[in-house]
């Protein structure tokens, strides 16, 4: 049954993000739900959850289905539940209450866009503008070019107007033009 975790849950990640990147973390989150609901105690199905929670502004619930994934994932756990407890965390202005081990990764040694772009955006939750827009600068470096979510995500709010995030913006843009131009509009 384990084998099939797996597949369920990278669907269900996809998918998942593909709502919130257009805006509807609600529906992500119900999604996930009803996964959770055959299969309780998977920890990636927890921290996807908890995950879209946040993003539709329900902290409490989020940190109750991350600390569940943390807790069902044990030493067996990729790193996905802890880096988005600690967004979580420093949405809150908790950097107190963020696991240190967040705090260990470096830009350089990090190749998924994904966990790039949480590190960074967690760091510009925290006020950590400049280690913020590293992270940021990786996150496109291994080709996560997500220009719409990157403008829709909340997260990098307080930097908006800096000038070096816009940069990075408008170089995500332009890769994001790209993609429209060779594969058409992804609707997000």
């Amino acid at each position: 049954m384990r084998e099939f975790f797996q597949p369920v849950c990278n669907f269900l990640a996809v998918r998942g993000r593909r709502l919130l990147y257009q805006g509807k973390p609600h529906e992500a989150a119900d999604e996930v739900r009803r996964a959770l609901d055959r299969y309780p105690g998977h920890y990636k199905l927890s921290a996807l959850l908890g995950y879209f929670l946040y993003y539709e502004g329900k902290t409490e619930e989020a940190e109750q289905a991350l600390n569940r994934a943390l807790q069902l994932g044990g030493t067996r756990a990729d790193e996905e539940p802890m880096i988005i407890s600690a967004m979580l965390r420093a949405s809150l202005g908790q950097r107190d209450r963020i696991d240190p081990r967040v705090f260990r990764f470096k830009p350089e040694e990090t190749v998924d866009g994904d966990t790039a772009e949480w590190i960074g955006s967690l760091h510009a939750l925290l006020g950590e503008k400049q280690q913020a827009l590293v992270w940021l600068r990786r996150t496109l470096q291994v080709g996560n070019h997500n220009y719409p979510w990157f403008q829709r995500d909340k997260n990098w709010d307080k930097l908006r107007s800096d000038p070096e995030f816009q940069s990075l913006m408008q170089e995500a843009q332009q890769h994001w033009n790209q993609y429209t131009k060779l594969f058409g509009d992804s609707n997000l």
